[in-house]
This record gives C-alpha cells, structure tokens and sequence, in this order.
C-alpha cells in the first residue's frame, strides 16, 4: 500500500482505480464524494460492506442523489468471508449495469 507522508493516508482511498473504462474499484471515501462520482460520471454503486460492530446498522451507510443507483450486498471485512457466497450476485449487478450499456459507470467499493 502506498502512503502519503504529510497526512499518513492510503493514497488508494483518495482515487478510484479504473479497471476497465467503466468499472472503478475504491474505498469508502471516493465512493461518498459526490463531486468525484460526478466528474467520473459514475451512475451505479456496488457496496461491498457489513454491519457497524455490535450494531444493525449498515457501514458506510451513504444518500446518493437518484441518478446513482446503489446496490448493497452484505459483508463483513473479515478474513473469514467467503466471497464467492456473494460473486454470483455481484457479477449479475455489474453484467446488468454496465455490460448491457457501456456508456454507464459503476464503482465498487
């Protein structure tokens, strides 16, 4: 991981990577910066998070505006998580979402 010495932060958690020309991947704080979404044209958000700790209540929890759809597939970060219990589903909202338009952008995070 690469840091940044004057402010001790992930340089990854302050710019989406860009997979393919319409697929990004980035931590929680670009996918809660709606100027960033915006200059990115990024209209679908895939959520990859869990639950707060001792808590109901979703992590990262976000409103987007109505032109950016949101999906929220339920996780914890933990090493014992078995992704491929949720890869069908994600890869369904990521085909669905920007397969079938190319002109659409999704970031996961």
């Amino acid at each position: 991981m690469i840091f940044d010495t004057n402010t001790s932060e992930s340089l990854y958690s302050q710019n989406p990577a860009e997979i393919l020309s319409n697929l990004y991947l980035s931590s929680y704080k670009p996918a809660q910066d709606l100027i960033l979404l915006k200059q990115l044209q990024i209209n679908y958000i895939l959520n990859l998070t869990g639950y707060e700790h001792n808590s109901n209540k979703l992590r990262f929890e976000f409103d987007y505006p109505p032109e950016i759809t949101v999906k929220h597939i339920i996780m914890a970060d933990e090493m014992e998580v078995k992704l491929s219990d949720h890869l069908n589903e994600a890869v369904e909202f990521i085909h669905n979402n920007i397969h079938n338009n190319p002109s659409n952008k999704l970031l996961v995070h």
